[in-house]
């Protein structure tokens, strides 16, 4: 094994754990591009009918495995990780070696849904949870039944796609991502070089929203690197509350007025590789985030979410005003020939390396429509996400349906005289090739050129 700069002796392998079911040849060949440095070691255990479902079964099964695994690392501590029922294999084993009196530095459960009368271990046992939205779904709660049956230490965290989909393109690329990251957390500095980190930015433009920022800044994912707060001279302590709820919080004093011009300088300053724009009033869910990376992680340079698309949905759309979106749509299509269902929504993220494409200069809410647009006359890769919208929390809106509705309109009509059409699309279905993004510029899922 390579003895990596910053690290004390050789680095410890990470076991990857599967049943005859659920082959991770995919992962295998995926992880290495962002951990290039890390030794990966596969087991695989020929289980009766691929679930192990008697606690007899898997108790052999792991008996079985860890003197395979005493044969490769005599000692810890250890890294496990597995997908499916495998993951059934990769605690059962991380449980037995613990009662060994052996460390487990790692343990990382891929779609595995915890099975009743199951070992509960060591309560200082680590546990890691990632799980595709799908699968969280259909069980109802994302931490996938871990909740109830592990004492110790857990993360959870939510992947976008379809239950199954994990191991198949984008959302291997997208999974080998994120469990880099993890895992370079867990090694500790200087052990793993993760040559697949993007950083992520979100801007949020606010004028007097203190009393609904505590609804929001919490909920915003932990893999946020930077929370830049655009503050139009608000008067109600909103700068204070957030700096007490995100200490890190960069506050960005808005000169001039609107949220077309807050969102632009905004995205000047942020120094992400991803940039996510939503709202200070909760009407966008900071837990759709890992959705809009997602699909740019899987191939799109511009994600708008919708309200129209199934999983989307608003409680806050006056008869009026979608009657007026579904207008602007509907011409949107016929003059760009696309496949828009919203246009006007604020919920959007991007690579900032496509921000001098869109060229955002609109001062009012125009700049969604104008964002979008700029998109697709360039010919950038566009992508639509369900997303739901909900009523403003606290306050009143600086919305005003008619005149910023014309606007819009306006917005749309100017656009149409670049020559550059794109059309607008779905997330990548299951196995379906992606369009590198950007023309002939290569992206590699993870990292931004």
């Amino acid at each position: 094994m390579k003895r990596p700069a910053g690290g004390e002796g050789p680095t410890p392998p990470l076991f990857l754990l599967a049943s005859m079911r659920d082959a991770l040849l995919p992962l295998h060949g995926v992880l290495p591009r962002h951990c290039p440095d890390l030794p990966l070691v596969g087991l695989v255990h020929p289980l009766t009918g691929g679930e192990p479902e008697d606690p007899r079964a898997l108790a052999s099964a792991v008996g079985e495995l860890a003197s395979s695994l005493r044969r490769v690392q005599a000692r810890g501590p250890y890294h496990l990780a597995g997908y499916g029922s495998g993951g059934l294999l990769a605690h059962g084993l991380a449980v037995h070696l613990s009662r060994a009196g052996e460390e487990v530095a790692f343990l990382c459960l891929i779609d595995t849904p915890a099975r009743a009368g199951l070992d509960r271990g060591r309560p200082d046992l680590p546990l890691l949870v990632l799980a595709s939205d799908g699968l969280g779904r259909r069980m109802g709660e994302p931490t996938l039944g871990w909740r109830r049956q592990h004492p110790g230490p857990m993360a959870v965290e939510v992947l976008p796609g379809a239950e199954g989909t994990l191991l198949a393109e984008p959302g291997v690329s997208m999974l080998a991502s994120r469990l880099a990251g993890h895992l370079t957390n867990a090694y500790g500095p200087g052990r793993l070089p993760y040559v697949g980190a993007v950083r992520v930015s979100v801007v949020i433009p606010a004028r007097n929203e203190a009393a609904n920022l505590p609804h929001i800044l919490p909920r915003i994912p932990p893999f946020i690197d930077e929370l830049l707060l655009v503050d139009g001279a608000s008067t109600d302590g909103t700068v204070e509350v957030a700096r007490r709820l995100w200490p890190d919080v960069t506050v960005v004093r808005q000169r001039g007025r609107g949220k077309g011009n807050a969102l632009n300088q905004g995205f000047q300053a942020a120094s992400g590789d991803i940039l996510v724009a939503m709202d200070a009033d909760g009407s966008t869910d900071p837990a759709e985030i890992p959705l809009f990376v997602g699909a740019l992680m899987s191939g799109a340079d511009f994600v708008k979410g919708s309200r129209y698309v199934q999983g989307g949905g608003s409680s806050d759309l006056t008869r009026f005003r979608s009657l007026g979106n579904r207008g602007l749509v509907a011409l949107t299509r016929v003059l760009y020939h696309n496949a828009f269902s919203d246009l006007c929504y604020g919920y959007t993220a991007f690579w900032r390396r496509v921000l001098p494409l869109v060229q955002p200069d609109a001062a009012g809410f125009e700049i969604e429509a104008q964002m979008a647009l700029r998109a697709l006359v360039r010919g950038l890769n566009v992508f639509e996400v369900p997303s739901f919208e909900r009523p403003r929390i606290n306050g009143s809106s600086n919305l005003r349906a008619i005149p910023d509705g014309c606007r819009v309109l306006k917005t749309v009509l100017s656009h149409r005289a670049h020559p550059r059409l794109s059309v607008v699309r779905r997330l990548p279905k299951l196995g379906e090739p992606v369009t590198p993004p950007l023309g002939s510029a290569r992206v590699a899922i993870g990292k931004a050129d």
